[in-house]
């Protein structure tokens, strides 16, 4: 046991301070030394806790079966073995996406290059191992010290870090009548594949239910037809030329300036002399691949997870929170966790809605089922696959549809058919995960203090007909995806519910633009809305 754990000592501050450097130069760390040093120490505790789990039962088993095993013979194996496993993740993490990304998880290029990963990360291993035992015995004496130095540090850190947000969303005088609320946004769904909008093709029971219990609007526009700039309207009630997301592309941020989660924290109620503060509202957002905190779209939520950023659940108060979401061991252990839980953006979503159900919140959450590649459910799947398709298509993404519009593949009737039918049990995934967030505001006794919103960011273009403007272009042509300033691509759901807000069943044909929902949720909610902003400043 005692060669176990100084193996993992000395592993832990190998790949501790490693990772942490790596981290840092990726993230950069808290700016004050105090911070920087705590969240080091913090990450070699993490890695001992790993190493040590591994470790002693492997040394347990070890001394059963080799009981005659010279102690430093069990610590060169030891050592041997945490390198492989830790080099083997290191290589497999930021080199194999270079390789075998484009390739199934089981097919054999992959396979071959992990083979390599471990062959170089087992020879690696042997190397290393050796060295480290020839250094003198006072230099690893030294280096554990500095392990234990550091789990001690990291210990009272992660102490200190705890309990950043119990502060926030506390019920007091000032929010005690104002609803939770729960902004939910479907990337990519188009408004005729609800059935609530009169569609008999698709199934979507439990958007109908909020329909029935609340308002829907027929005519419900977004200001673009790409993610980035629709949700930046969503949140700040600014058209994109006014909150800076004008385009999709990496680089582009939200400017700095009032969105829903903030205004949550600032606002002027209407009916007194009071206004809400910073902590009367708890607000966590819940987002997939195309929405990430790098696009500032996180801007004023306590809490963020980035799904297939490898994103845990971040903390912005915390800086521990923040930093180990850049370091290796929780990036693998959330890729890990995606790969087995398709429904992982709500899974932690219904997690965090239980954990802070006393309180005063505000959660949006991003679901993808519609958007390629179509995280389905099984059932679903089932239901509305044709299982006798053997054609080629198994979604309609970027290289699908620029292989259609350049005439390299023309699809056939069924490809056709399987396009609508992998989008319409997309629609009724997101239908059925919806139906779980509702689900568990029932079960926590909080679905009648909840104002409730369900729209989607744009549409999508399935291969139906167009005719374009140009003169010079008579003949018509397919159109694919969506980027396009088309009704299927601008037209989008949008139902509200709350009990005591709003009333129940009716359906408005008003033209509605997404700038419209903050307005409109200050407007039920008793706010004014942002102070300090004219009227043209809004648009």
């Amino acid at each position: 046991m005692i060669s176990a754990l100084a193996a993992a000592l000395t592993l832990s501050v190998l790949f501790g301070l490693g990772d942490s450097a790596v981290a840092d130069l990726r993230f950069r760390a808290p700016d004050d030394l105090a911070g920087r040093v705590g969240c080091y120490a913090a990450a070699v505790l993490s890695y001992f806790s790993l190493f040590a789990a591994v470790l002693v039962p492997v040394a347990f088993l070890g001394r059963l079966l080799m009981s005659s095993t010279p102690r430093a013979t069990g610590l060169g194996r030891l050592l041997t073995l945490g390198l492989f496993l830790g080099l083997l993740a290191e290589l497999h993490w930021w080199t194999g996406p270079l390789v075998s990304d484009d390739h199934p998880a089981l097919s054999p290029e992959r396979m071959g290059v992990l083979f390599i990963q471990a062959v170089s990360a087992a020879l690696l291993a042997m190397l290393l191992a050796k060295a480290l035992l020839r250094l003198p015995r006072g230099f690893q004496l030294l280096v554990r010290l500095l392990g234990l130095g550091s789990i001690a540090v990291g210990s009272w850190f992660l102490s200190s870090e705890a309990g950043q947000l119990e502060s926030r969303g506390v019920i007091n005088d000032r929010n005690r009548e104002l609803p939770n609320v729960l902004l939910v946004v479907v990337d990519a769904l188009r408004q005729d594949h609800l059935s609530c909008y009169g569609t008999s093709e698709v199934r979507t029971p439990n958007i109908d239910a909020l329909a029935e219990r609340g308002v829907l609007f027929e005519n419900y526009f977004v200001q673009a037809p790409t993610t980035l700039p629709s949700l930046g309207s969503i949140l700040t009630g600014k058209y994109p030329r006014r909150h800076g997301l004008v385009d999709q592309r990496a680089g582009v941020r939200l400017r700095p300036g009032v969105t829903i989660p903030l205004h949550l924290k600032s606002a002027a109620i209407s009916s007194s002399t009071l206004s809400l503060r910073e902590g009367d509202y708890l607000t966590a957002t819940f987002m997939t691949g195309a929405v990430s905190n790098s696009s500032g779209l996180a801007q004023g939520f306590d809490a963020y997870s980035e799904d297939l950023q490898g994103r845990d659940l971040v903390e912005v108060d915390s800086q521990w929170s923040r930093f180990r979401s850049e370091l290796l061991i929780w990036l693998i252990k959330n890729s890990l966790t995606q790969r087995t839980d398709s429904e992982r953006v709500v899974t932690t979503a219904r997690s965090w809605l239980r954990e802070h159900a006393a309180r005063r919140w505000m959660a949006l959450v991003q679901l993808s089922s519609v958007h390629p590649p179509h995280e389905l459910s099984s059932r679903l799947r089932e239901e509305y696959l044709d299982v006798s398709y053997n054609g080629q298509v198994e979604y309609l993404g970027a290289d699908l549809s620029d292989s259609i519009e350049a005439g390299d593949f023309v699809p056939s009737e069924a490809d056709l058919t399987r396009i609508r039918d992998l989008y319409q049990a997309g629609a009724a995934t997101a239908d059925a995960l919806f139906g779980e967030l509702v689900a568990e505001l029932e079960q926590l006794g909080i679905l009648e203090d909840t104002l409730i919103i369900f729209t989607s960011d744009h549409g999508e273009d399935l291969g139906e007909w167009r005719t374009p403007v140009a003169q010079d272009e008579l003949q018509a042509r397919r159109a694919w995806e969506h980027d396009h300033m088309w009704q299927s691509n601008l037209r989008a759901p949008l139902v509200m519910a709350n009990t005591r807000l709003l009333p129940h069943g009716q359906r408005f044909s008003d033209l509605v633009e997404s700038v419209d929902l903050l307005p409109t949720m200050c407007e039920l909610l008793g706010l004014e809305l942002p102070r300090g902003t004219e009227p043209d400043d809004l648009i």
